[in-house]
């Protein structure tokens, strides 16, 4: 009888230490998805944060360029102080902006980031009204290219809030 309340015993302990021991396991792996998922979330909203500060600087620049465009038709006085502050502008808050962007983005992100850049950049050193046209409807598609790409990297609907 004694081996038997032995055997008992050992099965009693070993499942209870088996428990113990599945529990912690169970409870650890709940927690690190928890701080997983939360760490998840602080990145998502950081490129949110990112990409709309790079996608507001860019509307800026952008809605200046309208506004000197339709005060001057014949296009920049490249030595003016509103064409150098334009320049300034993109080239320092641009270049910063870009770069957080560039650091958080995927390549879709970055490549589309890139392409509106440019095409802002180019725009610069647009002078006739047909270029100027031209040049507000290529800024227009990379606008809407960065931001499909965004959308899809957060996983936003095109219309949703």
């Amino acid at each position: 009888m004694e081996l038997e309340s032995y055997i008992l015993a050992v099965v009693a302990i070993s499942g209870t230490l088996l428990g113990a021991w599945l529990n912690a396991r169970l409870a650890s792996h709940a927690e690190e998805r928890k701080w997983e998922r939360e760490r998840e979330t602080r990145y998502h909203e950081k490129r949110l944060e990112v990409y709309t500060h790079y996608l507001a600087l860019v509307d800026r620049t952008q809605l200046r360029m309208v506004a000197f465009w339709a005060k001057n038709p014949k296009g920049f006085d490249r030595s003016s102080d509103e064409y150098q502050g334009l320049l300034q502008q993109l080239t320092r808050d641009g270049y910063e902006a870009s770069t957080r962007a560039i650091i958080l983005g995927t390549t879709e992100v970055n490549s589309a980031l890139t392409k509106l850049h440019m095409t802002l950049l180019n725009s610069l050193g647009e002078s006739t009204k047909q270029e100027q046209q031209d040049s507000e409807v290529s800024f227009l598609d990379a606008r809407e290219h960065f931001l499909e790409a965004v959308r899809r990297e957060l996983g936003i609907a095109a219309g949703t809030k």
